[in-house]
């Protein structure tokens, strides 16, 4: 399949597109968040951050190449309505064959519809939870509704029904879609037409070939693969005992249908990092420069990884010439590490990363460094999403929202940063966790940016993660 993304022969830039409204889940009562391509929650301790956060990563994994890819190969694609309508269809060399709109429109949401229902105990995987479990204390049942590119997905759960209920709708579905039997590699979506190359070498269509050819040109022409990664809080403790849990996982596998055997539990978020950590790759990835310059000015150090005959590689941290096992080294270089080495070899740019906690175990010196950081990968293209309780995070990365209407030169001259370093307000969002008067939860309301923060939004976070230190400063002037 060839499919190129034109519009005017210039190639479409993807853009992250993805909005959530969420009632009654965990401590949320009520969140409306749109998510850019930096975006920050903040608030105080249990008061819904990570549950949002990991709600980002769920909307997300839907939307992954791989999991798409395995989804058809897993699933019989070419139900009854797939083999109706190629039963006898064939093109010949330099033929093509249109798909009507409306049958189209079937194919494509019969699909969407059983790859998303097809992932909705991800949410329960995730927290590692019932959905009834996953309802806010004294309600009844939880709502969630996702928007993303022109896909709504509605979820709700009931404890009276116990059923998991989804409504799905899709706006984005082209007029035409034309299957092309060419070698062509010039082809794509051109105004309202899905030109598809399925580069037949057969007298007739294979059925579940040709509708994968759609789909994946679907997804691909829209712009609707993401590559999401997760960095949960408890990475640090993770990091010191993933070994332990990985050989105690791998050692009773062997064991597997021969033992009744418990293991450790953890998260599906958790599970998914040790994963990741366990299978890094020994190539260097896009980011292994910035991320060495990074860790040499934040731990002064470097994050190494060694490749042994074992099923999983060792890390330490090299100090000065000086080999420190993680389990030895600081609370910062076992916070921080995760961070390295998913920049060293696996983000990319287009990726989505969500961290939790980024300035956890660093001091103001260190947390400045940190934003420089994510700023810079943000100019290079990889959108961020953040969890914090760090009002000074939220006013360094507010400094470089200032920097944006600093002329380049002044950044670089009397300023001391790069000409890239800032942050432009229409690609910043931040919200803030607020108790909630009617409920026991807590509501999100957001920040507004405009050429950077004002003071009285700072007071409004200031209040909501100090409260009490914040009414007694208050009687005090009174």
């Amino acid at each position: 399949m060839n499919v190129k993304k034109t519009k005017k022969g210039k190639e479409k830039r993807r853009q992250i597109d993805l909005r959530l409204e969420v009632k009654n889940f965990g401590p949320i009562s009520k969140a409306d968040v749109e998510i850019k391509p930096l975006t920050m929650f903040i608030g105080p301790n249990n008061s819904g951050k990570s549950y949002l956060a990991m709600l980002v990563r769920s909307a997300y994994i839907p939307l992954e190449l791989n999991l798409v890819v395995n989804f058809m190969k897993s699933n019989n694609s070419a139900d009854q309505y797939i083999s109706n309508f190629f039963a006898n269809s064939k093109i010949e060399p330099n033929e093509e064959l249109t798909i009507p709109k409306k049958q189209a429109e079937k194919l494509i949401k019969k699909y969407l519809n059983k790859l998303y229902l097809f992932n909705t105990d991800i949410i329960m995987r995730l927290f590692s939870s019932h959905f009834k479990d996953l309802i806010q204390s004294y309600q009844n049942e939880f709502s969630i509704k996702i928007k993303q590119h022109k896909i709504l997905t509605r979820l709700s759960y009931k404890k009276s029904d116990n059923k998991l209920k989804s409504n799905f709708s899709l706006k984005i579905i082209p007029k035409k879609i034309t299957l092309k039997n060419i070698d062509n590699t010039n082809i794509g979506n051109f105004s309202d037409e899905m030109v598809i190359n399925i580069n037949q070498r057969h007298n007739k269509i294979n059925k579940n070939n040709a509708f994968n050819e759609m789909i994946h040109a679907f997804y691909f022409d829209y712009n609707l693969i993401n590559i999401t990664f997760y960095l949960p809080a408890e990475r640090s403790m993770l990091m010191k005992v993933g070994k332990t849990i990985a050989s105690e996982i791998i050692y009773k596998a062997q064991l597997a249908g021969i033992k009744d055997l418990e293991t450790s539990k953890i998260s599906g978020a958790e599970a998914e990092f040790l994963l990741n950590i366990i299978n890094l790759p020994e190539k260097k990835g896009h980011f292994y420069s910035l991320a060495s310059e990074f860790e040499r000015e934040l731990i002064d150090g470097e994050i190494a990884l060694k490749f042994t005959d074992k099923p999983y590689p060792e890390i330490k941290f090299i100090f000065h010439e000086s080999d420190i096992p993680l389990h030895r080294a600081s609370s910062t270089v076992t916070t921080i590490a995760p961070l390295i080495l998913y920049l060293k070899y696996l983000i990319e740019p287009g990726h989505v990363l969500i961290i939790e906690e980024p300035e956890s175990h660093l001091d103001p010196k260190n947390q400045t460094i940190l934003a420089k950081y994510l700023v810079r990968l943000r100019r290079a293209g990889v959108y961020i999403v953040i969890t914090t309780h760090s009002e000074y995070l939220f006013s360094q990365l507010n400094n470089f929202l200032l920097l944006s209407k600093v002329n380049p030169e002044e950044r670089i001259k009397k300023f001391g940063y790069k000409e890239d370093d800032y942050l432009n307000p229409d690609e910043m969002s931040a919200y803030v966790f607020e108790k909630d008067k009617k409920s026991i939860g807590f509501n999100t309301k957001k920040i507004k940016i405009d050429k950077g923060v004002m003071d009285d939004e700072f007071l409004f976070i200031h209040e909501a993660l100090y409260k009490e230190s914040f009414n007694l400063q208050q009687n005090l002037e009174d």
